[in-house]
């Protein structure tokens, strides 16, 4: 395209399909329009909208406009079906006033060229709607025949490093491996447990034959996972993937292998996605987004705050007197300092368990069946769908380990060492059943002693 103000042109290499779009072009614009298909483009961009553009010196504030508007009618226009648009040319925007960061307002286009391109000017700009700054480098190469302008390459930077995959330790917890498990633990003898009498010891070998068992049917698997993955990506669609690619390959697009593996993976990703949605994000519509971030902060030290000064301010302002609490709560303990220490011998003399603050199998039972599987477990990682699965096995093993605690007055001393804050996750009302969490959580069955001791004992008091 030629005209008085100087004209634009555009060398594609021959191997490279290009197409003129004159629809786009105005004549009172120098630019040229044109559609360009490299091959072996990145799957998500499937074709370029190359436009080059001569703006004239002599041109003024409605050149301008006209200029912003022709580009952003066009941009918006070919974006509706294709997502890529650089857009090259003298703009010269010393003597015409064209702002670069107007461009990007109104259509998103950013200005990559960072060399000179006449003398110790950038007149000639590099406009795209990618995000390229870190991927291609812009090079000054001499001018071509008497022009005074430089030719510049956009170099294409080495490609980035693959992302590092790393891996996670994984328990296969699949129907076919739950099945023999059940065969077995419904045919356990609990009696070694049953009959020891101390809680302690108890408690020990009833974690360790947890263990043992879960480590035998459920044994850690390590699994590599991508951080390209999405959130709701399975090994089982990734094995669907697989075979599909290679039913492609082996068989053509056209055979019903790989037709019914293409329709496996797209039912596959469809449920998932559905999965991820009413488990992950769903819920978010209800939570209180202020709260959330706040304790977000906490749990990654991001909060200048100490957590005991936190907690014990929160308690105060719930009464209104969280100005003066420093004050008050040396006024409560100082009067307490005379007080002994009773001895575990001292408190257990002549000294009997009401049997309303003890529990049955079924209390259990019903506890345990109510456990929601897609919470994390315990630091000892007993899943909560075996928990669930097998409360009825499990209920009156639980009951009596917690019933020779109440009984005993004492506590495993495997669950003192699991100190675990938990996020707040209900109302100020129900607060001291959550910080009381952090002394009961160790496994599921922990977290249940403290559901039942908050509905048998602290509810009483």
């Amino acid at each position: 395209m030629v005209s008085n103000g100087g004209g634009v042109c555009a060398y594609i290499n021959s191997t490279i399909y290009c197409r003129r779009i004159e629809e786009f072009e105005n004549s009172s614009i120098e630019l040229l329009w044109l559609s360009v298909r490299p091959k072996k483009l990145p799957r998500s961009v499937s074709v370029i909208l190359l436009a080059v553009v001569y703006h004239s010196t002599a041109s003024r504030q409605t050149k301008n406009v006209e200029l912003y508007s022709h580009i952003q009618t066009n941009v918006d226009s070919f974006l509706y079906s294709h997502p890529e648009v650089p857009i090259t040319g003298d703009f010269n925007f010393r003597s015409t006033g064209l702002d670069p960061y107007h461009l990007k307002r109104i259509a998103g286009l950013t200005q990559i060229v960072k060399v000179a391109t006449r003398a110790d000017v950038t007149l000639d700009w590099c406009l795209t709607n990618s995000k390229v700054e870190n991927i291609y480098e812009s090079i000054q190469l001499p001018p071509i025949g008497t022009s005074d302008h430089h030719t510049i390459l956009m170099k294409a930077q080495p490609s980035p490093s693959k992302p590092d995959n790393s891996h996670i330790w994984k328990r296969d917890l699949r129907d076919s491996r739950i099945w023999p498990f059940g065969r077995y633990i419904t045919t356990f003898d609990w009696s070694p447990i049953l009959d020891v009498h101390d809680c302690d010891t108890k408690y020990e070998k009833f974690n360790d034959t947890m263990t043992m068992m879960i480590e035998k049917f459920f044994s850690l698997e390590r699994i590599k996972v991508r951080k390209c993955d999405k959130p709701w990506m399975t090994s089982s669609i990734k094995s669907a993937i697989g075979r599909r690619q290679k039913a492609l390959h082996e068989s053509g697009k056209n055979s019903d292998i790989y037709k019914y593996w293409r329709n496996r993976v797209q039912s596959c990703i469809k449920v998932a996605r559905k999965i991820y949605y009413m488990r992950s994000i769903e819920k978010l519509k209800n939570s209180n987004p202020a709260r959330w971030w706040k304790e977000v902060k906490a749990i990654g030290c991001l909060s200048s705050k100490k957590k005991i000064l936190g907690i014990l301010s929160y308690f105060l302002m719930m009464f209104g007197i969280v100005k003066n609490w420093p004050k008050i709560l040396i006024t409560f303990l100082l009067p307490l300092h005379h007080i002994l220490t009773l001895t575990l011998d001292e408190i257990q003399e002549g000294l009997e368990v009401p049997n309303h603050y003890l529990v049955d199998a079924q209390q259990i039972y019903r506890k345990l069946s109510k456990i929601k599987t897609t919470k994390s477990p315990g630091p000892d990682m007993f899943p909560n769908k075996i928990q669930k699965t097998f409360a009825f096995e499990l209920a009156p093993v639980i009951s009596d380990i917690f019933n020779s605690s109440m009984t005993q007055i004492t506590f495993p001393k495997a669950l003192k060492r699991s100190i675990v804050v938990p996020v707040p996750k209900v109302s100020p009302q129900r607060v001291l059943k959550t910080t009381y969490d952090q002394y009961l959580y160790h496994l599921r069955s922990p977290k249940l002693w403290r559901i039942v001791l908050w509905t048998n004992f602290f509810l009483k008091l």
